[in-house]
């Protein structure tokens, strides 16, 4: 179960781990043994399945920001805006 846990905060920041992390969980909960276990599971796959349904907007977001950023570089870089007024 720890894997599946670790896996998923290790890289959540740069991908979706979901799919992956799930089927750790999926296994760990195939073989846990008592009731504490079995809940700690099934409560983590509901939050790496909840986190899911939004790494899609993250990713678009994620998309867009960089965007921005390089627009933001290369109007400072011509001087066609001043830095104080782009905030991002």
């Amino acid at each position: 179960m720890q894997c599946g846990i670790d896996y998923f905060t290790e890289w959540r920041g740069t991908k979706d781990p979901s799919k992956e992390g799930l089927k750790l969980l999926e296994y760990a909960k195939s073989i846990a043994v008592g009731s504490q276990a079995k809940e700690r599971v099934k409560g983590n796959i509901g939050g790496i399945q909840e986190w899911a349904k939004t790494a899609p907007v993250q990713d678009g977001l994620e998309f867009i920001i960089n965007k921005l950023v390089k627009a933001k570089e290369y109007l400072i870089g011509y001087g066609l805006v001043e830095l104080y007024y782009l905030s991002f």
